[in-house]
């Protein structure tokens, strides 16, 4: 079955990955803006190389036109009903937060970024890929392609026992270690690691997962399990520095999130 055909089947297959979702999911984490739209490199290279010229009328008439087709995703508890604009998609391409090196100096205090947000919730993103396959459609390319290349990435990822104790446990043992972290997770900054144990800003599952890969291979320390499900003690909104853009080699070593205590 293509990407495509997966995503006409539920809406929730444009997760990645799929298996972050759990039962009340809806309420705890899919209403929240924790989740990025992945794959907007490819969309300016081949579909729309100014994001500006997405500003059409005729590009949301097609995505709600799309939309009442799609009688599955209607079907699931979201409120399909809300007004999207195209600034929504404009806001979800831009690196406001995403990358390492976006946020300046004085810009980034204790935490909290004075950047714009460039995270939706759930069903906003949905509507970000539909309506980027209309754009496609409407551009005379191949919108089922969209689904190759473009993603959900739930920001709702966090690591029990991952604290600034430990970090610096870890940094007193090997003063390499953020380095060599940083490396081999793709990031571009590592204040996103200081976000994660310092701050209890989650990450997508993706980051998550291959930090606590990294140092459970590397390191003779105890670490707790990834979660995804929100525990009253985290941040509501994702780090500023990951970098998501990130190619990982094997998508496939991936496996189903834990959820509940370490």
């Amino acid at each position: 079955m293509s990407a495509y055909d997966e995503a006409l089947e539920d809406v929730h297959n444009l997760l990645d990955p799929p298996s972050v979702k759990y039962e009340y999911w809806e309420n705890e984490v899919a209403n929240r803006k924790l989740f990025y739209v992945r794959g907007f490199t490819w969309f300016r290279r081949e579909i729309c190389r100014n994001i500006t010229e997405l500003n059409r009328v005729e590009y949301v008439e097609e995505m709600y036109s799309l939309l009442k087709g799609r009688a599955t995703w209607l079907s699931q508890p979201y409120p399909w009903d809300e007004v999207y604009g195209w600034k929504q998609a404009y806001h979800a391409s831009q690196g406001y937060n995403r990358t390492g090196g976006i946020v300046e100096p004085g810009e980034y205090v204790n935490g909290k970024s004075k950047k714009p947000s460039c995270v939706l919730k759930f069903h906003k993103a949905a509507q970000t890929i539909l309506f980027c396959e209309a754009v496609a459609r409407l551009r005379h390319k191949n919108g089922e392609d969209v689904y190759e290349r473009m993603r959900i990435q739930p920001a709702c990822a966090y690591i029990h026992g991952f604290t600034a104790t430990l970090l610096d446990e870890l940094s007193a043992i090997d003063p390499q270690f953020l380095s060599k972290l940083r490396a081999a997770t793709g990031q571009k900054d590592v204040k996103v690691f200081e976000d994660m144990a310092k701050y209890r800003f989650p990450v997508t599952y993706h980051l998550a997962f291959r930090v606590h890969k990294f140092i459970s291979d590397n390191y003779n320390t105890r670490i707790g399990l990834v979660d995804v499900r929100l525990d009253g003690k985290n941040q509501l909104s994702p780090s500023v520095n990951e970098n998501i853009e990130v190619d990982y080699a094997d998508p496939q070593l991936i496996p189903t999130p834990e959820r509940g205590a370490a």
